[in-house]
């Protein structure tokens, strides 16, 4: 019997960054490293995303109570009910634009504090991930875009992900033997036909 050759899989994940390739290693030493990085990451994207969607759902609740507070005020005034006059039109819209102006700023206060995350803890992923300074280099070429930077670590941690997945890697493996058993039965199943002609 023949000993079944099998491949030896990747122990590095090579990336095209810009016209220019960057290694990771997938030893264990290298990916405990990175793994606790990228939980690290993950979880602050995952809290990031949450306050987002609760600010979201703030403003969205505010704004209904101060819609609300308006049919109650034009209601009133259409009941000649003079005391829940006291909310005017052009008051509501105050409230509405500084209603409006805070959520900005609460935007943009987030928004600030995920770039100075990604500068403090993006750099320091791809420093392990690729090699010492690889981090800086990398934000230099995305012309110290930290939006780009985010979105390239993403692109690499879902890579990472689908280079590592041990029951993908199964499944297409087991899908390979299947094939090579078809073919395998279909020729033994032609050289029958052959030898019965």
């Amino acid at each position: 019997m023949q000993p079944i050759k099998l491949e030896v899989p990747a122990t590095r994940i090579k990336f095209n960054i810009g016209g220019q390739i960057y290694t990771m290693s997938l030893a264990d030493k290298s990916m405990a490293s990175v793994t606790g990085d990228l939980q690290i990451i993950e979880s602050n994207e995952i809290a990031n995303q949450q306050k987002m969607a609760e600010m979201a759902a703030q403003l969205t609740k505010q704004k209904d109570d101060l819609h609300q507070r308006a049919i109650k005020a034009e209601e009133a005034v259409q009941n000649g009910d003079a005391e829940t006059n006291a909310y005017p039109y052009q008051e509501m819209m105050k409230d509405s634009h500084e209603l409006d102006n805070k959520c900005r700023q609460a935007i943009y206060q987030a928004e600030k504090e995920a770039n100075e995350y990604a500068i403090q803890h993006y750099s320091p992923f791809l420093d392990k991930a690729f090699g010492a300074g690889s981090g800086t280099k990398l934000f230099n070429q995305l012309h110290q875009s930290t939006n780009a930077l985010a979105k390239l670590v993403t692109e690499i941690v879902i890579q990472l992900k689908n280079q590592t997945n041990i029951t993908d890697h199964r499944t297409a493996y087991l899908s390979k033997i299947a094939k090579l058993k078809a073919v395998k039965e279909e020729q033994e199943s032609e050289k029958q036909r052959d030898n019965n002609k």
